[in-house]
């Protein structure tokens, strides 16, 4: 999913790089070299894109010696096109997510799209206008609430991670008793769950260290452009830090009834067979799945639905951590 809104951020930075008439129309090639720093993209995707959009939109192309131009006719740049309700109610339905992972300066870019896909609702009379008011999407698990942070803090740290700066602030280490002021090296930005996380060098270390978003204040934007020949994959050092799967495993299992119809619903995946056993109710499950703290934290939630068979190391964690679940309530 997060490739779609990838796609639709994308393109509505394109249509807000199109001026409109009388203004002087925009090249393909212009409109490529400013979205690649924030959307990396082939110039042939743009291409495609400028031409599948212009079906939808008062914009056309003219060409211009070897490539073309684009232009809005006057007066007709809506972003959120009156000519369909469909697309407005996307825009809405796209916006909080938009909000969370967009730098601050292309989501204010787009936000006036938004206001504007509102209207678009109330002027149709559409029967999509009450979609936004009937419709939610909730967390799958316990979702906790979203920390706290500072609007400023995020404005000012998308800014020195796109224009390749430091910047310094103050940040609060959960076992400090004060913050420490530290100058960041903006390397990356991750978002879990509801929590944003920078992954940064702080003053002359060269390592990268990862540090929770709502714990930085007082952030401001230095001259100073970080170290060029660091070398950082985001991928790898995600994968490194342990928040993705250390591989896969073949999780067998005794599962409650109740809990293999669920599974026959919705499958762990694509690889899994359940089987009933022999003189009881209960089933075994065998799956292929991700290594990593999540499928064990959905195993734990199953709590006395299920007993773990398989990988031993697997069996291991969870008999050690019952045991000491069962203390606590001995207490």
């Amino acid at each position: 999913m997060s490739n779609d809104y990838s796609t639709f951020a994308r393109r509505m930075e394109m249509l807000r790089m199109i001026p409109e008439e009388p203004s002087p129309p925009v090249s393909t090639r212009a409109i490529w070299e400013k979205l690649n720093p924030h959307f990396p993209c082939h110039k042939r995707t743009v291409e495609r894109d400028l031409v599948e959009l212009s079906q939808h939109y008062a914009y056309y192309c003219s060409e211009q010696g070897r490539g073309q131009t684009w232009r809005f006719l006057k007066g007709r740049k809506e972003l959120a096109p009156t000519s369909t309700a469909v697309i407005a109610l996307g825009y809405l339905q796209a916006r909080p997510y938009l909000q969370q992972v967009l730098p601050a300066e292309v989501y204010q870019g787009i936000e006036p799209q938004f206001t504007e896909a509102e209207a678009v609702l109330q002027r149709h009379g559409s029967h999509l206008s009450a979609w936004p008011e009937r419709v939610r999407v909730l967390p799958g698990l316990k979702q906790l609430q979203k920390p706290a942070f500072n609007h400023q803090v995020w404005v000012t740290l998308t800014q020195a991670l796109l224009l390749g700066k430091q910047f310094t602030a103050l940040y609060a280490k959960r076992t400090a008793d004060h913050p420490k002021t530290l100058r960041f090296s903006p390397l990356g930005l991750v978002s879990k769950g509801n929590v944003h996380y920078l992954i940064a060098t702080a003053n002359d270390y060269t390592n990268p260290v990862i540090f929770a978003l709502h714990r930085i204040s007082n952030a401001e934007l230095s001259d100073d452009s970080i170290d060029e020949h660091i070398h950082f994959n985001i991928d790898e050092y995600i994968a490194n830090f342990g928040w993705t799967p250390a591989g896969e495993i073949i999780l067998k299992a005794d599962i409650a009834p109740a809990i293999a119809q669920r599974l026959e619903e919705t499958p762990l995946g694509d690889e899994q067979k359940i089987t009933p056993l022999d003189g009881s109710d209960w089933y075994q499950l065998e799956a292929r799945v991700p290594d990593d703290q999540e499928t064990k934290w959905w195993v734990y939630g199953l709590n006395h639905h299920i007993r773990v068979t398989a990988p031993p190391h697997w069996v291991d964690e969870f008999r050690e951590n019952s045991y000491k679940m069962m203390a606590l309530y001995q207490q």
